[in-house]
C-alpha cells in the first residue's frame, strides 16, 4: 500500500465517521503499532467516552481475496506476525478497516480471539461483507465499546494489585528481576511488538539497561523498551515526575530546556506495556506524577485507567490559562514553564 493509497484510505474512513456516523475521528500520527485512528462514540454529536481503534487498510489488494461463499474477504496479517497479541491486549477494542477507495466504502471486523486465526505466517481474519462501516454501525460497535475486556495476562494485573495496596499502606515496592517476570508473564509475544517509553531527565538509580539509558545523553528524550526495564531501578521517594501525552511536548522540552528540564514522561497516545510498567515502578517507589493530557475523552480515559493501575496520577494542569483547545500543543508554553528548572 502506496503512501497516497494509504492517506486516502485514512481521509475517506475519517469522512464516514464525522459524516455519516457523527462520532469523533481522532487520527493517530505518530506510529503506532498498527493503530491509525481512534473512534470516539457520540450521542447528538455529545462525546460518550467510548472509544475504539482502527487499523485501516486502503486498495484494491486488500479486496482480491473474497472468501469462498462471496460473503467478505479475508484480511491476512504476516509482515507482522505477534501483531495480534498486541491488539488483543489492548485496552480498547480494535477494528480492521478495509477501505474501497473507487467506491468509497469502508468495511469492518472486530479483532478478537474468535475472529483471528493464526496461521503458519501470522494471522488472518474475515472481513463480512455486511459489516458496512456506516449508520448500520452505530449500535453494535458502541455496544462492541461497552463490552470490551481486554485478553490479558493476570501477571500484569497481580503487580497492579500487589503495588496498590504496598501504596495504600505507606511501603515501596522497588522494580525488581522478580517484579519484571510477574508483568510480563506470558507475554513473549506482545513484548516483540510493544512501543518503548519515552522519558526526559528521570533520575534512575540501580542496575536496569534503562538506568544506563537515561543517563547515557542526559540531553535528549531515552527511550525504554521492557527489555532495559528488567532488573532493579528505582527513583528517590516523592520525586516529582511529571507526564504529557504527546511527543511533542517531550521533544520540545528537551530542545529548549535540555538538562535543565524536570523528569518528563511521555505517553506517545495510549501508554505502552513498556510505559505503563515504568509509571508502575515509579509509583511503588512513592514517586509523585503529575499527569497533563489532552483535554478530551482519551485523556479523561488515561487518568482513569492509570489512576485504577495504582499509579493515581494528579492533575498537572485542568487547563491551560487562556486556551480553550483539548490539545498540550496550545499549553506548550505554560507546560515548559512548568518543566523549567530555576537556575
Amino acid at each position: 500500500m502506496t503512501d497516497s493509497i494509504g492517506r486516502a484510505g485514512v481521509y475517506g474512513v475519517g469522512l464516514i465517521v464525522s459524516n455519516v456516523l457523527q462520532w469523533k475521528f481522532r487520527e493517530q500520527h505518530e506510529s503506532d503499532c498498527g493503530i491509525d485512528a481512534i473512534l470516539e462514540v457520540a450521542m447528538h454529536d455529545r462525546p460518550t467516552g467510548q472509544l475504539l481503534a482502527i487499523q485501516i487498510k486502503s486498495g484494491a489488494s486488500y479486496f482480491r481475496e473474497p472468501t469462498p461463499s462471496g460473503s467478505g474477504w479475508v484480511f491476512r496479517e504476516s509482515r507482522r506476525p505477534r501483531l495480534l497479541d498486541y491488539w488483543l491486549s489492548f485496552d480498547i477494542p480494535v477494528l480492521v478497516v478495509l477501505y474501497d477507495s473507487a467506491r468509497q466504502i469502508a468495511y469492518w471486523q472486530q479483532v478478537t480471539s474468535t475472529t483471528a486465526t493464526r496461521t503458519h505466517t501470522g494471522f488472518k481474519l474475515i472481513v463480512p461483507r455486511d459489516h458496512r462501516l456506516d449508520a448500520s454501525a452505530d449500535y453494535p460497535l458502541r455496544a462492541m465499546s461497552a463490552a470490551w475486556t481486554p485478553e490479558r495476562e493476570s501477571g500484569q494485573f497481580q503487580i497492579v494489585r500487589a503495588v496498590a495496596a504496598c501504596r495504600a499502606a505507606g511501603l515501596p515496592v522497588v522494580p525488581s528481576s522478580q517484579l519484571w517476570q510477574t508483568f510480563n508473564s506470558g507475554s513473549a509475544e506482545v513484548l516483540a511488538v510493544d512501543r518503548p517509553a519515552l522519558a526526559h531527565q528521570l533520575p534512575l538509580r540501580g542496575d536496569a539497561r534503562a538506568v544506563y539509558r537515561s543517563n547515557e545523553h542526559s540531553d535528549m528524550p531515552a527511550q525504554f523498551d521492557m527489555q532495559s526495564l528488567s532488573g532493579s531501578w528505582h527513583v528517590a521517594q516523592e520525586t516529582t515526575v511529571y507526564v504529557c501525552e504527546n511527543p511533542i511536548v517531550m521533544h520540545t522540552a528537551a530542545a529548549k530546556l535540555g538538562q535543565r528540564c524536570k523528569p518528563l514522561i511521555c505517553l506517545n497516545g495510549y501508554p505502552s506495556r513498556a510505559t505503563k510498567y515504568l509509571l508502575l515502578g515509579l509509583a511503588g517507589c512513592g514517586a509523585r506524577m503529575l499527569i497533563h493530557p489532552d483535554h478530551d475523552a482519551l485523556g479523561k480515559r488515561l487518568i482513569r485507567d492509570l489512576s485504577f493501575a495504582a499509579v493515581a496520577p494528579e492533575p498537572w494542569r485542568h487547563r491551560c490559562v487562556g486556551s480553550t483547545s483539548h490539545h498540550e500543543e496550545r499549553c506548550l508554553d505554560h507546560m515548559l514553564s512548568d518543566l523549567a528548572i530555576e537556575s
